[in-house]
């Protein structure tokens, strides 16, 4: 081999070892990324991130999340409850997730009632869950209206039956009363007071989990996420075979 090949020879090597350094450094951070996503979500139930929320606002951004500009409220002589897209609030608290409407909220009997489509809630003067009934169990039906009349509990059904809510045995029975007076009125509430369940309302939409799952998969950065994932892949199994053909190549020479 003359010295030109050797030259040749040697400035390839050399340009060989310089991009397998370069892609194993790139190759390193996107490992890295890996590791420390993957044991998170092994031990996601233990450090409870299907339970925590994102609370940045640019991560929200970037993930697109906005708030319904509709929001619900009613109010009962000492508390509010308030519906944001798929969100009960009581107090400006979230409560509960819910695709039901809000059909009343006031007190009846010493207790809070809330009323929505699907259940009906009683509730202590402080909010505490006391009871609840879904309409589907009871009536097999959603309930389209609800109100007071007479100091009994009234609602009307899709079906169009009414049923009125006996205290005694503690269960619904049909009734020829009508739900002639005019449901309870939404009220309206500050800018203040919207703000605050826009915003609670966005940051209870990406879980930590989703998040890491997004970030370990790559999804958090679109199709371009996922591709780059791709090819540092490819770059992971180039640099596995160049590597075993670098210490090949070695071990014969020796």
């Amino acid at each position: 081999m003359n010295l030109k090949q050797q030259s040749s020879q040697k400035k390839r090597k050399g340009h060989f070892r310089k991009w397998h350094r370069r892609f194993g450094i790139a190759a390193s951070v996107f490992l890295l990324n890996l590791a420390i996503t993957g044991v998170l979500l092994n031990h996601y139930e233990t450090l409870n991130l299907h339970k925590s929320y994102i609370t940045s606002s640019w991560l929200l951004d970037w993930y697109g999340i906005k708030s319904p500009q509709s929001v619900n409220c009613y109010e009962s002589k000492q508390a509010r409850a308030c519906r944001i897209g798929e969100q009960l609030y009581l107090n400006e608290n979230y409560w509960q997730d819910s695709s039901a409407s809000i059909l009343l909220f006031q007190e009846w009997q010493q207790e809070q009632l809330l009323v929505t489509s699907s259940s009906i809630y009683w509730l202590t003067n402080d909010l505490q869950l006391i009871e609840a009934l879904a309409f589907s169990d009871e009536l097999g039906s959603m309930a389209v209206a609800a109100n007071i009349i007479s100091n009994e509990l009234i609602v009307e059904t899709e079906e169009g039956d009414t049923y009125r809510f006996n205290t005694d045995f503690f269960g619904w029975e049909k009734t020829e009363i009508l739900l002639h007076e005019k449901p309870q009125q939404t009220v309206d509430v500050s800018n203040d007071v919207q703000k605050d369940l826009r915003r609670h309302y966005r940051q209870r939409q990406i879980t930590h989990l989703r998040f890491i799952q997004d970030l370990h998969s790559g999804t958090l950065f679109g199709l371009s996420g996922k591709i780059i994932n791709d090819i540092t892949a490819l770059i992971i199994l180039w640099l596995v075979i160049s590597g075993f053909v670098t210490w090949y190549r070695r071990k014969n020479k020796r």
